[in-house]
């Protein structure tokens, strides 16, 4: 039947099986005087129409004669309960007699009155109805109840979580099912005790939870730590223990309350992040790269400690992102850069940023970068963050200018050697032609010496200029060396 949510419904539905119709409208006027709220009737003496009405008018309350020509109040009685079993059904009859009585009660009646005590119907209806308005409630909570438990228990298996309690002195220890399940153990065959638990436990503290001297139970109430145990199958696991002590009226520890999780794999998860983090950092001392990653909504922005090593930043940063750039990018650098980055933003296909420009390192120096970054957008395609990394190549910059200037004192030398010697090693080998051609009188051989000494003398100067620019581009040792050093990929 239809359930309502108060106690005194607005517009009542009543169900009359009565054979008399100056019964029926007594009790019709009896109930309109005194019931809040408008009535409504449906007055029958056949079966075929109470089951009908039964159906389709959904009534409030039942009020049935006990005897009718046509029909039987007890038959109508049975089929209710067959369909329904909380709404009221009323007897109402002229004499029912004591043994009747007790029998309608037994199968089901909630109340009966004698149409001589008409009077007694209102209270017995809206006692009636109240009783199965209390009954639903009671149902509902259970309801809830369960699926409250339900949803606990849920939680429980998928948190791998499981209570235990501990009495000292019945010295009992008692476990859920999803205890058995965290310490792999069969509820069958293990039988958990003071020391079939302490024999799992791998640290000697936790081996004295059980103690009732515990000196720790005098400190705390409230206990929570995680520990490793040795299960029944020879795995080891890690345990967060949620333990309340209650105390007796000596103050002495009574029973453990305890919830205990299995957090194996959070505590692999944070192991592999922790190795996944230290082997993070290690390949940023080995890059001498800079992270940064920056919230552009909010604009701010969280510097790697990479900064601070290769530039002398300090990673606390208190001002927003932009202000940060501004304040560093060399003036000359900066609008070409702003200019870039706005436009990289703006643009919904662009995902990467790669620059090259200069900044202020803490000192006031300049250092020469390259800064690549990833930009990550929303589904609307707007720019929401960017993380990025600078390379500071200032020193393979130097060693790059450092191989332009050994590379042109190189091809200084090239060019005396190829032209400049030539000169007077050409005068001189031809003069030596013209003495193996004719005899000369010593006034000319001394004029044709002269000749060959001053282009030897030229010669001299030409090798020592060669010998002086070589010294210079050996004085830059271990460029190449330095070069592999100091370059990354990426830098031209």
């Amino acid at each position: 039947m239809k359930q309502n949510e108060t106690m005194h419904p607005q517009r009542w539905k009543i169900l009359l099986l009565e054979d008399d119709k100056t019964d029926a409208d007594l009790i019709r006027a009896c109930l309109n005087e005194n019931l809040k709220g408008e009535c409504l009737y449906r007055v029958t003496d056949k079966r075929d129409e109470y089951i009908h009405l039964l159906q389709t008018f959904e009534p409030d309350v039942i009020l049935s004669d006990y005897d009718m020509p046509s029909f039987n109040g007890m038959k109508a009685l049975e089929i209710l309960r067959e369909m329904d079993s909380l709404t009221p059904f009323i007897f109402v009859t002229g004499t029912i007699g004591e043994e009747n009585a007790v029998r309608s009660i037994q199968a089901g009646a909630t109340d009966f009155i004698t149409k001589s005590r008409l009077y007694y119907l209102p209270t017995a209806v809206l006692r009636a109805f109240r009783e199965k308005q209390e009954i639903l409630e009671k149902r509902e909570s259970e309801e809830r109840l369960k699926a409250a438990f339900r949803q606990v228990k849920t939680a429980q298996r998928l948190a791998r979580i499981g209570y235990w309690n501990y009495d000292f002195e019945k010295k009992e220890i008692q476990w859920s099912k999803e205890v058995f399940n965290i310490w792999e153990a069969d509820a069958n065959s293990f039988h958990p005790s003071i020391d079939t638990v302490r024999q799992t436990f791998m640290e000697k503290d936790t081996a004295n939870l059980f103690k009732r001297d515990n000196p720790i139970y005098r400190e705390q109430a409230h206990l929570d730590f995680e520990h490793q145990i040795l299960t029944p199958m020879g795995n080891i696991k890690w345990v967060r223990s949620h333990i309340s002590v209650l105390y007796n009226a000596r103050g002495l520890p009574d029973k453990l309350e305890a919830a205990a999780q299995d957090v194996t794999r959070q505590r692999r998860d944070q192991h592999q992040l922790q190795l996944s983090n230290e082997r993070f950092e290690i390949a940023l001392k080995a890059s001498h790269e800079a992270i940064w990653d920056w919230d552009i909504p909010a604009d701010m922005l969280y510097l790697g400690q990479g900064f601070e090593d290769l530039l002398g930043h300090s990673t606390k940063v208190e001002n927003p992102g932009g202000k940060f750039w501004s304040a560093r990018v060399h003036v000359d650098d900066l609008e070409r850069i702003t200019k870039k980055l706005k436009a990289v933003y703006a643009d919904p296909k662009q995902k990467n940023y790669n620059e090259e420009y200069r900044i202020y390192k803490a000192d006031g120096s300049i250092a020469y970068v390259v800064d690549r970054a990833y930009i990550i957008r929303n589904d609307k395609g707007e720019a929401t963050r960017a993380v990025g990394a600078m390379l500071d190549f200032t020193k393979t910059r130097q060693l790059l200018q450092d191989i332009a200037y050994q590379n042109q004192k190189l091809r200084d030398i090239a060019w005396i050697q190829s032209h400049v010697v030539r000169a007077p090693l050409s005068r001189i080998m031809g003069l030596i032609t013209l003495l193996e051609m004719e005899d000369y009188h010593i006034e000319e051989l001394k004029k044709i010496l002269g000749f060959i000494q001053h282009s030897a003398r030229e010669l001299d100067l030409v090798i020592r200029e060669v010998v002086k620019k070589s010294s210079e581009a050996q004085k830059m040792p271990n460029i190449a060396e330095d070069l592999e050093t100091n370059a990354s990929p990426g830098i031209p």
